[in-house]
This record gives structure tokens, sequence and C-alpha cells, in this order.
């Protein structure tokens, strides 16, 4: 890694890491002259935005990911302190049964198997800037049978690797987890990844990952693609 690269991550942490090629967060901290976690939490937060950003443009608007990049990385403190507490409020609506059925999870499974989704009715993903995004994600969990039981486990919720702490889910479906993301910053588009962890041992779980996108700005003008 080259020390110029590093250089570059005091003035724009998602540019420096997604174009430059610094090999780790940890290096990027410590070139900054910091060790903080809010420093490495906001390097993850960005980097991974950008990153996803550039994946899902094919890397055709580089400049517009890393100011998304750099937004979402402001967003870090207030995005988990908002997981938190959907994560824990949030009940399934519909019956493992029925889950399960429209899953086609096997009777004879032995890990957990997840299906997330955007609630599109109860979402805003275009907003003016100190409106507040708020995006609902609908999610169905079904569980290995134990002893003639659904098996009930703890689940972390990632929305670009800010955490919610862990919550224990039976199986069930159609669980509303809204999350109000910040919007000081008129800078878009905001790509999001959300995975669904086990945490057990904070692998993901099969099939609850997600990727959503929402715009902050004054014209109106979406600019998710």
């Amino acid at each position: 890694m080259k020390k110029m690269h590093c250089k570059l991550i005091a003035t724009a942490v998602t540019g420096a890491l997604l174009l430059s090629g610094c090999n780790s967060i940890q290096q990027a901290s410590s070139a900054m002259g910091s060790t903080g976690t809010g420093v490495l939490a906001g390097v993850a937060v960005g980097a991974g935005a950008g990153v996803l950003c550039d994946k899902l443009t094919n890397g055709k608007n580089s400049m517009e990911c890393i100011a998304a990049g750099l937004a979402a990385g402001a967003l870090a403190g207030y995005l988990a302190a908002s997981l938190d507490e959907a994560a824990e409020k949030s009940v399934p609506v519909m019956d493992c049964a029925s889950v399960k059925k429209r899953m086609a999870y096997p009777a004879n499974a032995t890990q957990p198997k997840a299906v997330m989704r955007l609630d599109a009715a109860n979402s805003l993903l275009l907003v003016k800037p100190g409106e507040k995004p708020k995006i609902t994600f609908k999610m169905d969990l079904a569980t290995p049978t134990i002893n003639g039981a659904p098996q009930a486990i703890p689940v972390k919720i990632s929305i670009d690797n800010q955490l919610s702490k862990a919550n224990t889910k039976s199986c069930g479906g159609d669980y509303n987890l809204p999350v109000s993301l910040d919007s000081s910053t008129e800078q878009g588009p905001h790509y999001s990844q959300v995975k669904l962890l086990n945490a057990q041992d904070n692998t993901e779980i099969a099939g609850g990952t997600l990727n959503v996108c929402y715009t902050v700005a004054s014209d109106g003008v979406n600019r998710c693609q």
C-alpha cells in the first residue's frame, strides 16, 4: 500500500478505500492517526456502501459512489441505534407452518432460512433534506424442528456492517423491521445492504440478504437506478 494513498482517507475515506488500494480498515484508521471505534465504524460503513454502489453501477459512477460511501459513513451511529429498537420490538404476523410451506422448507432441515424483502407501501425511499427516510423490511424466518417444536434462535440484523443487538426470534413470517435513516446530507443515491445473522456464530442466514437504495434530494429526483 502506498503511503500517499492512505493520506487521502482523511478527506475521502470511502474514495481512498474504494479506488486507491488500501488493503485493510485497520491500516486506514492508523493512517489517520487514530484507532478509535468511531473511525473504524465510519470506514467500514463508507467502504461497504461505496463498493456496493460501484458493483451495482458496474463502475460507471465512481464519483457518485464515493459520495454515497461518505454519506453512509456519517450515518453509522444513528443507524445502529434505530436497528436495536426495531429488531427488539418486531413480532411475527404469520404462523410458522405457513412460512415453512411458502418457503418449501424441508422437514428435516438443520439450518435456519430467511426471506428479507422491502415493504414498499411503508417505506419512504425518496425524501427531501431534513425528512427522515423510513425503510420497513419484512422478514420471514424458518427454523429447524427440535423435540417436535420449531427452534427459536438469536438473530442480529446488519445494515452496512452496523449490527443490532441479539434478539431471540421464533419461526414465523411478516416480521416488521422499520429503520429510520438520517437525511442531513443531500447526496444520493444511498446504497445499503441488509443481512440477517445467526447471533450464535455471526454467520449469515441463508436467504437473509437484501440490497436497498434511497435518495435524499431537494429537487425530488430519484437517483436510484
